[in-house]
């Protein structure tokens, strides 16, 4: 997914979650997609696909968002407490 286009299906329920919710979830997602690009290049990955979801930003919150980013090591072990918490799989 690293050409900012959605090329996977869309996870069932994605569009259930609260407004931080999916802000949350975006921001994983621009924080896996652009290791390693620019600080221009991450904001304006962020800024369209909060513009996709309807979550709307001013460029001061987008610029606090991205450098607040969620680390990758961070991501993983939410994943694994969230699966902990549900049916008890834990991610491979």
């Amino acid at each position: 997914m690293g050409n900012g286009t959605q090329d996977a299906p869309i996870e069932h329920g994605s569009f259930d979650g609260s407004f931080d919710q999916k802000k949350q979830g975006i921001l994983i997602q621009v924080a896996a997609d652009t290791i390693g690009q620019s600080h221009t290049d991450v904001v304006a990955m962020l800024t369209q696909r909060l513009g996709e979801a309807g979550l709307p930003a001013d460029a001061a919150e987008i610029d606090d968002l991205v450098r607040n980013l969620p680390s990758i090591d961070s991501q993983r072990t939410a994943e694994n407490r969230d699966a902990r918490e549900g049916d008890g799989d834990l991610p491979a």
